[in-house]
């Protein structure tokens, strides 16, 4: 992702911009080429006043400008970061502990009277990484710091069901770890709220189809909001268990050993589509 230069957008050039809260740009965040989702955001280091840092996300509507559809695309740009906002919001007057702290939000006016120059962002508390970062397969194997970390977890999820919200996204790069050891979960974005309508309802798995629960896969989801929900959270509780112990999530484990016909599930979509 470029800073400047032909084809760059606003949310993709600010570095060096002081946001009105006292925040400074001071570093993009190159996307991992292996990352999922976040197509239309670009990350950022800022620092406050004071010197503290902290992880920033701008939403970038030029790039949904782009598309074939744009009027679609900012509905759902639109839509999806007001929805964060109020769901991060949420967890921090809940004081969620085990969850990543937004800290601010706001907005870059336009320049030179561009409306679609404007770009809306969220900071949050900035880890040190996230759990990827912290494996070595290639060393011993560390069962204390799996399961502090599988324990941090859960009681991120337990408090986010508590006040009925599913996280719907829990996956390794989503699980940020800070400098004094602990881990939060983090990216809310795809999240789902049993009191508010979310831009990501209508999907049966909202996030990162590539660890999501099989029975969603195959098409089979319950009327059941905490069923549907909550339920396909402590399957990906229990797929990063896997995970710290091979390296791959429950999902990517369970398809690796079926055969491809007729039981793959991307071949069940293609017989739903063909017969329907």
């Amino acid at each position: 992702m470029t800073q400047s230069g032909i084809g760059s957008t606003p949310a993709q050039t600010l570095v060096g911009v002081k946001l009105t809260n006292g925040w400074t740009v001071e570093k993009l965040v190159e996307r991992d080429e292996n990352a999922t989702g976040g197509t239309f955001s670009c990350s950022y280091i800022v620092r406050s006043g004071d010197g503290r840092k902290a992880f920033l996300k701008a939403m970038d509507y030029v790039m949904a400008l782009r598309t074939q559809d744009p009027a679609k695309e900012l509905q759902i740009l639109t839509q999806a970061y007001i929805f964060e906002r109020f769901v991060n919001e949420k967890c921090k007057s809940k004081h969620l502990s085990r969850i990543v702290r937004v800290i601010d939000s706001g907005t870059i006016p336009s320049r030179d009277g561009e409306p679609s120059s404007v770009v809306q962002y969220l900071i949050f508390e900035l880890a040190d990484g996230d759990i990827r970062s912290f494996m070595d397969y290639g060393k011993s194997f560390e069962a204390v710091w799996l399961l502090r970390n599988m324990h941090q977890v859960s009681a991120a999820l337990q408090q986010l069901h508590n006040i009925e919200i599913a996280h719907q996204d829990l996956k390794p790069s989503n699980v940020l770890v800070f400098n004094n050891g602990s881990s939060k979960l983090a990216d809310l974005g795809r999240a789902s709220d049993n009191h508010r309508s979310s831009p990501y309802d209508s999907l049966n798995c909202a996030g990162d189809w590539t660890y999501a629960p099989p029975e969603l896969l195959y098409g089979h989801v319950s009327e059941d909001w905490r069923v549907r929900r909550l339920g396909g959270d402590i399957y990906l509780l229990g797929s990063l268990a896997v995970f710290f112990c091979t390296g791959v999530s429950m999902t990517h484990l369970l398809f690796e050993r079926l055969d491809v016909t007729p039981f793959s599930w991307t071949v069940y979509h293609l017989g739903f589509r063909l017969f329907s």
